[in-house]
C-alpha cells in the first residue's frame, strides 16, 4: 500500500531531525501547507523559534525535499557550514531511500503556485 505525501513527509523531517540533532544541528518546525496560498515555501522566526510551511501537494517529491533541506540550512545560518549541512542531508536523503515516492501526484490537485 502507498504511503501519503503527508506522511513520506513526516517520515522524512523526522529522520532528517534526528540526523541533524545527533551532530549538533538546529532542527526546525515543519508545517503543511504554508499560511499564505501565495508561496510554496514560507519561514517564520520567532525569538528563539523557526518555522517551515511548505507545500506538499502538486509538486514534484524533490522540490518538496529541496525545501526540507534548504529549512535545516535556514535554521543553522548562524554556523556558516550551509555546505556541509546539505551534504549531511542529502546523504541522509539517498541512504534511506528517502527520495522515491509511492504516491502519485497526478490525481492530487495543487494547493498553490507560485507567480
Amino acid at each position: 500500500m502507498a504511503e501519503s505525501v503527508s506522511i513520506q513527509f513526516s517520515i522524512t523531517v523526522r529522520t532528517l531531525g534526528r540526523i541533524a540533532n545527533q551532530l549538533g544541528y538546529v532542527t526546525p518546525q515543519f508545517r503543511c501547507p504554508p499560511p499564505s496560498a501565495q508561496y510554496q515555501r514560507s519561514v517564520r522566526r520567532n525569538h528563539d523559534d523557526l518555522s517551515i510551511s511548505i507545500v506538499i501537494r502538486g509538486r514534484p517529491w524533490l522540490a518538496v525535499l529541496a525545501d526540507i533541506v534548504e529549512g535545516f540550512v535556514i535554521a543553522n545560518a548562524k554556523l556558516g557550514q550551509d555546505s556541509e549541512i546539505r551534504n549531511i542531508l542529502w546523504d541522509t536523503i539517498g541512504c534511506n531511500d528517502l527520495q522515491k515516492t509511492d504516491f502519485d501526484f497526478q490525481d492530487t490537485p495543487a494547493i498553490s503556485s507560485a507567480a
